[in-house]
């Protein structure tokens, strides 16, 4: 009997255990890569979306051309990162493009080979392949969802290095370059209107072929063939042409033949989407792919007006793309199709209920792309549930759990990031029963928070069983929120920074890609925003664009991204009073005469002054800030704000309603005009009209100048109480943000 009990005890013992094993194996997840690098194989790859993912990121970057048998070079591949829509379960095809090296025979990647002849020393290098994502496994344009071109190859020309191949397409347009070959051959050589270099191809036709001088019928190349790069022209004992590079449409190949020889023309890049941006061209070998998926996991609400399959465009549904099938009604609402599309709620009447299947969890996470259209008029929540909400009252923004209580951040806080009239990626992080481990990030940076007004109350901060509303809450139908809301998420749990990050810089560019300002055709407004925008910019060269500014072209200006903050733009740089006057103190060398930042630092480059443009730089009309400093960046200057609507251009010493922020150097305020007086720089004549801007009365001494044209100054007379390089510091910078 004994032994019975003791078989039945050991029985239900492994029984348990067992039991115990099965329950902890149920509740893990398996762990999903969020990044997939797809490199070089030589074969077609795949990739099965996985469940529920619904969008996801590329980057595609396309091979360098191949090189020449005597050393020409192959033009750049593309390099684009794309945001795509996809299905969980979806199948999509991965073709990588190979560099050839220095060879005629192209790799995988559908570029074209180069041109041979008898010689064995005489052939074109290759064309690189193309790199992208398609749905089909037969690569082809019509069912391409993003290409990288590669460059076309580099001619067989053995003298000088003007024959090498086209850089693939990259930029918005997708145009390709031509291939190269020198002048006075390109020039001499013409044959029926064409000279012997491949074309580059553009997103609607591919590369026209380079025609052949030498030898017309067998020199020639081959066009570009959809996708594919045209072979490079070869013949008998001439050189040969470059091959065309793969694209969305394929280079043209270049000529064969002696002196008028060409490179291949460079493939064409496009993507089916509208969000995208461009990244350094590849100019080493093999292209690649890499494929993000964005962060759903624990995702239990997805709305996305910029989806078809969320929102059509029209009509009062908007569809849950999670897969839990929580789609919400939309109220009195309109349609923006701008930045791929939006809701607008009117802040009058605008609202949208749903629910999230969000369980039994202490903790969620609501991420929203969102233009915030006016934070006052009127105080409204973004979103909330029975009573617990995020809250804008008098401009701050935060946790509400219904007693006039508010945890967040502050209103001033919240206009340094620039929230209001401008898209934002908010991610709120809440926790019932407190707000110790609630958490607000600003396109992908934590927020510092404050207990605002009121306390926090325990009792009311739940998720209401996942019942909540867009513009409000369901405590009532108040506190509508005027705002464009371009996608809406909830997840049953708390992201890592790193996954919001991640989110926010892979969802970006469909809000911020035409406003990077890397480039001229993306030129943002200001520093300021730049910062904003993209908080991780460095310090640099960047371009903006304003009406009033340049003509309405863009303009080429230097920012300070670190410096309190950052955000601040170069709008004087003083290092030799030589060539000053009146008129060209707030006018010089507009079009930025530097290259490096080094130049900026150096006394010996040119001088250079944006302050007539300062005013449409500035962030708002009044409280923007600007910053002075000398002989050395962050030394004795400061940094003030303008507490009225003060002008840079303003002739009158009158404007002195500022607010002293940062001190450089340890200088007292001076009012016999010996230092630095507390007033905002005016322009006009001091100094027995030698000094043409700074902060002195305009009578008797005139220390604190920024700009002069007086040889007894290096380069103007700063500030005399601290004497040595303060007084003459050799160089003084001007800045506004």
């Amino acid at each position: 009997m004994k032994k019975r009990i003791a078989l039945l005890l050991a029985f239900i013992s492994f029984s348990l255990q067992a039991q115990l094993m099965v329950n902890n194996l149920s509740i893990r997840k398996p762990v999903i890569p969020n990044t997939y690098n797809f490199t070089y194989k030589g074969v077609i790859q795949k990739f099965i979306v996985p469940n529920r993912v619904t969008s996801i990121q590329v980057n595609a970057v396309g091979a360098k051309g191949g090189t020449g048998a005597n050393g020409q070079s192959g033009g750049a591949g593309a390099n684009i990162t794309t945001n795509l829509n996809v299905t969980p379960g979806q199948t999509l095809y991965i073709v990588v493009g190979g560099f050839s090296g220095q060879s005629a025979t192209a790799k995988y990647g559908f570029g074209g080979n180069g041109g041979v002849s008898n010689i064995a020393t005489y052939f074109g290098g290759a064309g690189g392949g193309l790199s992208g994502v398609f749905t089909s496994a037969s690569p082809a344009n019509a069912n391409a969802l993003v290409v990288a071109g590669g460059g076309g190859g580099g001619a067989g020309h053995g003298t000088g290095t003007d024959y090498t191949g086209g850089n693939a397409g990259n930029t918005l347009e997708g145009t390709a370059s031509d291939g190269n070959e020198p002048a006075s051959p390109k020039t001499s050589y013409v044959t029926s209107g064409r000279s012997q270099v491949g074309s580059g191809a553009s997103i609607a036709a591919p590369g026209n072929a380079g025609y052949a001088y030498d030898d017309f019928a067998n020199n020639s190349g081959a066009n570009g063939n959809g996708i594919t790069g045209g072979a490079g022209g070869g013949f008998g004992n001439w050189l040969g042409g470059g091959g065309g590079g793969a694209g969305f449409y394929g280079g043209g190949g270049g000529a064969g033949g002696g002196d008028a020889n060409g490179g291949g023309g460079g493939g064409s890049t496009k993507t089916t989407s509208g969000h995208n941006s461009f990244g350094t061209p590849n100019t080493t070998g093999d292209g690649s792919v890499s494929i993000t998926c964005l962060t759903n996991s624990s995702l239990v609400l997805h709305l996305d007006a910029g989806n078809t399959a969320s929102y059509s465009g029209s009509g009062t549904t908007w569809n849950d793309l999670s897969g839990n099938g929580s789609h919400v009604t939309l109220t009195n609402t309109t349609y923006d199709t701008g930045n791929g599309g939006s809701i607008i709620f009117n802040g009058t009447s605008s609202y949208a209920d749903f629910t999230a299947k969000i369980g039994s969890t202490n903790a969620v996470t609501v991420e929203m792309w969102v233009k915030t259209n006016s934070l006052t008029s009127p105080i409204g929540m973004y979103f909330g549930f029975g009573l617990y909400d995020a809250w804008t009252n008098s401009g701050n923004i935060g946790y509400n759990t219904s007693a006039g209580d508010q945890y967040g951040i502050t209103s001033s806080t919240v206009t340094n990031l620039g929230i209001e009239g401008s898209w934002r990626h908010l991610v709120f992080i809440m926790n019932t029963g407190s707000k110790t481990n609630n958490k607000i990030y600003v396109n992908g940076s934590v927020q510092a928070m404050s207990q605002i007004t009121g306390v926090f109350g325990s009792v009311n901060s739940n998720f209401n069983n996942g019942l909540g509303r867009i513009s409000g809450w369901r405590n009532d139908f108040n506190w509508y929120m005027n705002m464009n809301v371009a996608s809406f998420k909830i997840y049953n749990r708390e992201l890592t920074a790193q996954e919001i990050t991640n989110n926010f810089n892979a969802t970006s560019t469909r809000f911020y890609a035409e406003k990077d300002g890397l480039s001229p055709t993306t030129a943002s407004t200001s520093a300021y925003q730049i910062k904003q925008d993209y908080p991780n910019s460095p310090d640099g060269f960047y371009w903006i664009k304003n009406a009033n500014i340049n003509g309405g072209a863009p303009v080429k200006i230097y920012a300070d991204m670190t410096t309190a903050g950052g955000g601040w733009t170069l709008i004087l740089k003083n290092s030799s009073y030589g060539g000053w006057t009146l008129a060209n103190t707030i006018d010089l060398n507009t079009a930025n005469p530097f290259t490096k930042n080094a130049d900026i630092t150096s006394q010996s480059t040119a001088n250079y002054s944006i302050i007539k443009w300062a005013d449409y730089i500035k962030k708002s009309a009044s409280g923007f800030q600007y910053m002075i400093d000398s002989y050395q960046r962050n030394r004795y200057g400061g940094i003030w704000t303008a507490n009225a609507a003060y002008s840079f251009v303003s002739t009158s010493n009158a404007n002195t309603n500022i607010t002293l922020n940062t001190n450089y150097g340890g200088w007292s305020y001076n009012t016999t005009n010996d230092g630095v007086s507390e007033r905002m720089p005016w322009y006009g004549y001091v100094g027995s009209n030698t000094g043409f801007l700074g902060l002195s009365s305009g009578s008797g001494n005139w220390w604190g100048t920024l700009v002069a044209y007086n040889a007894s100054y290096a380069p103007a007379p700063w500030i005399g109480t601290l004497g040595g390089y303060a007084a003459n510091p050799g160089i003084i910078w001007y800045w506004v943000r």
